[in-house]
């Protein structure tokens, strides 16, 4: 894979990771979705390509989705 690729894929996991506690079970829903990704980005030529693609696929918003989770998850364990 195109280092430059891996680099936004790296980028965009550790938003999520870095950003919130995670648990166990999310961490699996994680590492699931990333294979997809890195799978994804590979069949990409460059960084520009993989975006413009990445952008219009499922993938993308199935990556929103699970930003969405982990954030409700949190603010809902430190509101309680």
């Amino acid at each position: 894979m195109n280092e430059y690729i891996k680099a936004r894929i790296d980028a965009r996991k550790n938003a999520l990771t870095d950003a919130y506690q995670i648990s166990e079970k999310l961490q699996k829903e994680i590492d699931k979705l990333f294979l997809e990704i890195e799978k994804f980005g590979a069949t990409c030529t460059d960084a520009g390509d993989f975006e413009t693609k990445f952008a219009a696929s499922p993938l993308n918003q199935k990556y929103i989705d699970l930003f969405t989770k982990a954030a409700t998850i949190n603010t809902t364990s430190t509101a309680a």
